[in-house]
């Protein structure tokens, strides 16, 4: 798996020298991660139905922590190179719209750990 690299901290596409980074293996499966997680729903005009719903389900405090944890979990297992989940915390600041998920995951090319947020 090789992907373009994205900047960790400002997601920009990564070019040095004039030439596009590049990501592969644990690191490429970590950035999907992340990426997948980013993606609210309705967000790309091609496919509306594709992303999560962060500001209908995951932020509004009448959803419960577990419908959140379950939405969330479920776009992690299903990005390519995932095996399984190993670990997971989630901190959701539903005021100001922030959360913060930290998860490590079984990939073939061994485990990976990942930051979502802040």
């Amino acid at each position: 798996m090789i992907d373009i690299k994205l900047d960790t901290e400002t997601h920009d596409v990564v070019v040095t020298d004039g030439d596009l980074e590049l990501v592969a293996d644990g690191a490429e499966v970590a950035q999907s991660c992340k990426i997948r997680l980013w993606f609210i729903l309705g967000e790309w005009i091609l496919d509306v139905s594709r992303g999560l719903d962060w500001f209908g389900y995951i932020f509004p405090v009448y959803t419960s922590i577990d419908q959140k944890n379950t939405r969330i979990k479920k776009m992690i297992r299903e990005t390519e190179g995932v095996r399984a989940i190993k670990e997971y915390t989630i901190a959701i600041d539903p005021v100001n719209h922030a959360s913060q998920i930290d998860f490590s995951v079984d990939t073939e090319f061994g485990d990976v750990q990942v930051r979502v947020g802040p």
